[in-house]
């Protein structure tokens, strides 16, 4: 009887595992509901709590709280769950009046056991910079302690470190010193395109846009080696077609950084979605004259589950 046992012990577990790596996929391909029933069929599965979580963070942060609550109790030697629990324990505290304080410790607390845990992980280390480099002192921020984790990353990763430290200076608003580090780190990590992103944000905040857009064509120009570089690549296909409505410039620049974005980007979290990509891109036809192509896009664009979304789309179609 034992053998049988086992077999069927076994081909369980391997039928949770599968299940459990079909709905990682979904969540990050950004297809939250089908995840989030996925996730629920597994979730006396440690990893399924934290996603769940994850998922839950967006629509309802004390339902996230309780997910990772029980991923923490489940797996406490487990630092995806003690940094999603920062991340969750962060967000409350932003919600919350009365609890922030409590939040705030939480949240530090669970960002330090997440580096305790993988010293290595140059995500976790960030978080924990960027608690103490955003959190008030009362809650346990501190600017040396943040400096303290950057020249950590910098030792172990050199793209998160200058990124971090890029942060540091941009938080002390510290722009003579972000500027000439930003620009060094063009040209001594060639080929990579987040400083060339990052300087094209920051012309898009300032309303740069031509200068923002030439900025963002290098960042598309770059070899992209990483699945971290490629995404920064279609984030700057992207972002250029927006600074193009944003700025109404450049109108055929940015439709064929957009279009290039729908067609080759991946289904990825990480990424716009390709509704918003489309959106986009109607919003450039409809600034080049170009109405019956830009009504047509915006009517498929009508029933979207993202509220924001369906709500410029409302806009734009009165606008015609």
């Amino acid at each position: 009887m034992r053998k049988p046992l086992a077999m069927a012990l076994l081909l369980s577990s391997a039928s949770v595992y599968a299940d459990l790596q079909q709905a990682i996929l979904a969540f990050e391909q950004g297809e939250d509901k089908q995840a989030q029933s996925l996730f629920e069929a597994a979730s006396e599965q440690a990893e399924a709590k934290i996603y769940l979580s994850r998922i839950w963070l967006a629509q309802d942060a004390d339902k996230a709280e309780d997910w990772i609550e029980q991923a923490v109790a489940q797996a406490p030697q487990s630092a995806e769950a003690h940094f999603t629990r920062g991340v969750v324990m962060g967000q409350q505290a932003g919600n919350s009046v009365f609890s922030a304080l409590s939040y705030a410790k939480k949240s530090l607390q669970s960002f330090h056991r997440a580096v305790e845990l993988a010293p290595d992980n140059s995500e976790y280390r960030q978080g924990l910079m960027s608690f103490y480099l955003q959190a008030p002192g009362i809650a346990g921020g501190d600017t040396e302690l943040a400096l303290a984790q950057i020249k950590e990353l910098e030792s172990r990763d050199q793209r998160a470190g200058m990124l971090a430290r890029l942060n540091y200076l941009s938080a002390a608003d510290n722009q003579q010193d972000y500027q000439q580090l930003l620009e060094s780190a063009k040209h001594s990590m060639p080929g990579i395109p987040d400083f060339y992103f990052q300087a094209a944000m920051q012309l898009v905040q300032d309303e740069k846009y031509d200068l923002a857009i030439a900025e963002f064509k290098q960042a598309i120009s770059q070899p992209a080696s990483d699945q971290e570089s490629l995404n920064s690549r279609y984030m700057a296909m992207y972002q250029l077609g927006r600074a193009s409505v944003k700025g109404e410039v450049q109108i055929d620049e940015g439709i064929h950084a957009l279009q290039n974005f729908l067609e080759h980007a991946p289904k990825n979290r990480k990424l716009p979605s390709r509704q918003w990509a489309a959106f986009r891109l109607a919003n450039l036809q409809q600034l080049k004259g170009l109405k019956e192509q830009a009504k047509q896009v915006y009517q498929t664009l009508q029933s979207s589950h993202d509220k924001k979304l369906a709500k410029e789309v409302k806009k734009k179609l009165h606008s015609l």
